[in-house]
Formats: structure tokens, C-alpha cells, sequence
């Protein structure tokens, strides 16, 4: 004889804040990708932070990608489930007072229910947030306050390479710089940064940000602040800049410069 499944009821249920989950394709973040609940003392890729119940019509056809995308209404869904004070604050930071100077090796994700949940009646959408910035990697451990926790260094984010040249990574990996702040991007058409002048002009609006970014007046000891651009075949399509604090000695750390 074989076992009932669980009911409709509770396959359809929106998952709890604070449920884990394996990505079976990690590093895409789209909407419908599979991701199966686990344990959070396992390896695990992803944390739901709220999920909104009833949010898609009850009669609606499960949607494709297009159907998300194409929809002026379901996009602006998709957009306003994650908020950076959600994410923030499931960290661990107070989000009335604390406002992180690094910028975060994570990023978000609004999921859907899949097929079977679906058809059961779900209705719901969640935000996980994802860590390591589409890389693929398992987080640290439970993320829930991660960031004051002793694995905080690991949700900076860092970057190994050089300016023209680098890759994102965790504070706690060893890194060449760490992100102050969230990069920016600029016009399009903007030339790209190559020569000495034009740097240098960068890295001082960079260094004028500096008291709205850290809660405490001047550099940590022993580092410098630098421009993180890309290569320049990148540039036209990916204007960004991303200001950095680097080892005024040079070589690679692989803890945070920035509380």
C-alpha cells in the first residue's frame, strides 16, 4: 500500500521565514529555478527572509518566465518582495541605525511555488536571500545574523585581481580590496577610466564619500582607498565602478578592513 502525500493544504502552504534551501541550478536567481528546503545546519545556498501568501490570482495558469517578465504588474511583484532593509536586517543589523559601510556578497531572489505546489493551490511569493553574488557557493553557515556573527567577514564583499581585472569573492577568502560601499555605475558613453587624470578623479569623489560611509572619522590604519573599473572591452557594456579599500602595503588579506 502505498503512503499518502502531504496535503493540499500543506503543499501549498508559503514557506517560513528563516527556511533553508539547496539550489539545484545555483547562481541564476530567476524566479522558477528548483530549489529544495534542507536543514539549515546543512550546506545550503539560499535563506527565505518573508514570504507573501494569496499574491497571484487563484485561477491563474502557472507562468512562464515570459508570462513574469512580459507583465508590467508581475515584474513590479517580483521587484518589491526583497528590499536591502529586508536583507539588512536578516543579517543581524539594526536597519534604524546601523547602515553597513562595505557593500554585501549576497544578493536576493524572488522565488515562486513550483508546478506541484501550484496546483495544490499555492499562490505565494518568497524572498531568499542568495548567498555569494551567483557564484554557486554554500553560505557560511545559518545566515540569520550572519553579519555579528564570527563569520561576518564572510558576507563583505571583496574582490580578488586588480582594478582593471578582478572578480568578485567573500572578505573572508583571500581579497586585493574590499567594496566601500555598493558600486555605481555611470552614463553610458562614459569613456573609460584608463589614463592617470581620470582615475585619480574617481578615486577622490570615492574618498569624499568616506564620512556619510563609515561610522567612525578617517581610514582604518593601514589602507588606502582605490577604484575597482574593469578591463576596458567590459566597459561600454558595464560602466561600473566599484570604490575599494586596499592594503596600503599591497598583497592579500582575508579578513574585512571595515567594521
Amino acid at each position: 500500500m502505498g503512503h499518502a502525500g502531504p496535503a493540499p493544504e500543506t503543499l501549498a502552504a508559503a514557506p517560513a521565514a528563516g527556511t533553508c534551501w539547496e539550489d539545484t541550478t545555483p547562481g541564476s536567481g530567476l524566479p522558477l529555478d528548483e530549489t529544495v528546503p534542507v536543514a539549515c545546519g546543512q550546506p545550503h545556498h539560499a535563506e527565505t527572509v518573508v514570504a507573501n501568501e494569496d499574491v497571484f490570482a487563484a485561477g491563474m495558469a502557472y507562468p512562464t518566465l515570459r508570462d513574469l517578465g512580459s507583465d508590467p504588474a508581475n515584474r513590479q511583484t517580483l521587484h518589491d518582495i526583497c528590499s536591502p532593509p529586508l536583507v539588512v536586517g536578516y543579517l543581524g543589523l539594526d536597519v534604524q541605525t546601523e547602515l553597513p559601510p562595505y557593500a554585501l556578497y549576497v544578493t536576493t531572489a524572488a522565488r515562486l511555488p513550483n508546478k506541484e505546489e501550484w496546483a495544490a493551490g499555492a499562490r505565494w511569493i518568497r524572498c531568499d536571500i542568495v548567498y555569494g553574488m551567483e557564484s554557486g557557493d554554500s553560505a557560511p553557515g545559518r545566515m540569520a545574523g550572519g553579519l555579528v556573527g564570527p563569520q561576518g567577514a564572510a558576507y563583505h564583499l571583496c574582490f580578488t585581481g586588480t582594478s582593471d581585472d578582478f572578480e568578485p569573492t567573500s572578505c573572508a577568502a583571500p581579497h586585493s580590496a574590499e567594496a566601500l560601499g555598493e558600486p555605481y555605475q555611470l552614463p553610458p558613453l562614459t569613456p573609460w577610466p584608463g589614463d592617470t587624470p581620470a582615475r585619480q578623479e574617481l578615486r577622490e569623489t570615492c574618498a569624499g564619500a568616506l564620512p556619510y560611509e563609515l561610522s567612525v572619522p578617517g581610514l582604518p590604519d593601514g589602507t588606502q582607498v582605490d577604484v575597482f573599473v574593469g578591463t576596458e572591452d567590459s566597459w561600454d557594456a558595464f560602466p561600473l565602478v566599484a570604490c575599494v579599500l586596499t592594503p596600503t602595503a599591497g598583497g592579500e588579506v582575508t579578513t574585512t578592513l571595515l567594521q
